[in-house]
């Protein structure tokens, strides 16, 4: 097993082995897939799956055809490797009954996705699974919920399962999905179903500012989609009291061959002080989205008191269909960095501070244009650095032995990774923290 499993990882570097095995276990056991069906299946991007399907080309019976199936020569080889059930995706719920009653609302009410408001609509195993996961966490009950955008009938999903929720609201700007799940919770007799127009570009009603103890949200993949709905989510949510809640379940998706885009979704909720209390890979799968494999991953945030927003419209484009401009902002490098338990006779003498700090650039080739010491009673002070190419700024706290730094560039620094050196020896500690803001 090892030898054809290795040879298919060199040829398809960016798939770990799990997934090389799972993509080949999927099609022994399946007679005849179409390529979209095996985006599905394994939530991998459509072309990371045309360059694996053309890698086992000997294994299929047409590898340019849109139906993949193995050949004779591909069920005996992949036969004797006794490959273990497919994992992929990581987590799935299963509630049959429910998801064919999803199936007979979605038939009934035939909605069409608007590529407009970027919907592509999930699964019904997925929309159930969006509520299987609120549920297992025990955040139904007695809860009040909130759903903003419900292309996927969230709500829906979420009052079939467990109707014991104190209520829920679905906030949408599509007066059609708004209008279905209207219908539906009357057909069905479902409680405290509510909707509400509205769009996240608006300024919340304070009727529903901080009213809910859980959003689900699937916003649009892009940075600025993706920021004003969390911030949006913040806003509808009770204010944290201590660290138990209340939650997000945000879905988000992208190519795993673009893991920037994820670490800048990770660096927005880190910067809104919320916790990532989980993360399950692929758990969403979606009809159409092949180029991110048709599926997306779910986080689970807690808010935290730290957790703050301010309150604004929302500008600018957020649709993965508009041209996302990056913004291109001049290079700068920002550095934050406390000391700890620095010698009082070094935080209490201005000038030794000050010849401290000009140490400091001239062995980072910082050049001084101009130096400030303010001074504050009975100690403490602040020296304030003109920098040629920004600014220094350093503050000292006389009873606590601190030290604050806050130092701005716009060029690379020269020794960069020796500055915690530098510093610690200037000032005579080793207790330093360090922060690289940008």
């Amino acid at each position: 097993m090892g030898n054809i499993i290795n040879e298919l990882k060199l040829k398809n570097p960016d798939l770990k082995e799990a997934e090389i095995e799972g993509i080949l276990y999927i099609l022994l056991n399946s007679k005849s897939l179409t390529n979209n069906e095996l985006v599905r299946l394994t939530g991998l991007p459509k072309e990371t799956l045309k360059q694996f399907k053309f890698s086992i080309a000997n294994f299929l019976k047409e590898a340019k055809d849109e139906a993949v199936s193995l050949n004779e020569d591909g069920i005996k080889i992949i036969s004797d490797l006794k490959l273990k059930p497919s994992t992929l995706p990581l987590l799935k719920f299963h509630n049959p009954d429910l998801v064919k009653k999803l199936k007979e609302i979605r038939k009934k009410h035939n909605l069409i996705p608007k590529r407009e408001l970027d919907q592509f609509f999930a699964t019904e195993e997925t929309s159930i699974s969006k509520a299987e996961i609120v549920n297992a966490k025990g955040l139904i009950k007695n809860k009040s919920i909130a759903v903003l955008g419900d292309d996927d009938l969230a709500s829906i999903s979420i009052a079939l399962l467990n109707p014991s929720y104190e209520n829920i609201v679905v906030f949408d700007v599509d007066d059609e999905i708004l209008k279905v799940v209207r219908d539906i919770a009357k057909e069905y007799d479902l409680k405290n179903v509510q909707t509400q127009v509205y769009s996240v570009f608006d300024i919340l009603k304070i009727e529903f500012k901080h009213k809910f103890d859980v959003v689900l949200i699937d916003p649009p993949y892009t940075k600025r989609g993706v920021s004003l709905f969390l911030a949006r989510s913040i806003q509808l949510l009770k204010k944290p009291l201590n660290f138990a809640g209340p939650f997000i379940f945000f879905n988000y998706g992208n190519s795993f061959k673009n893991p920037q885009k994820t670490l800048e979704i990770q660096e927005l909720i880190s910067s809104y002080k919320m916790v990532i209390e989980d993360k399950i890979d692929k758990f969403n799968s979606y009809y159409g989205a092949e180029s991110i494999g048709s599926s997306s991953s779910v986080y689970v945030l807690k808010l935290t008191p730290a957790t703050k927003v301010s309150d604004h419209k929302g500008l600018g484009k957020i649709y993965t269909y508009e041209k996302q401009e990056e913004d291109e902002f001049p290079f700068t490098s920002h550095y934050v960095f406390k000391l700890f338990d620095v010698p009082g006779k070094i935080i209490q003498d201005e000038k030794k501070l000050e010849n401290i700090t000009l140490d400091f650039c001239t062995k980072h080739n910082l050049k001084v244009k101009e130096v400030f010491v303010t001074k504050f009673k009975p100690h403490g002070c602040t020296i304030t650095v003109v920098l040629s190419n920004s600014n220094l700024l350093i503050h000292t706290w006389y009873k606590e032995r601190a030290v604050h730094i806050d130092l701005v560039v716009c060029t690379e620094i020269y020794k960069e990774s020796e500055m915690i050196l530098t510093l610690a020896q200037l000032f005579a500690t080793e207790k330093i923290e360090y922060k690289k803001i940008e």
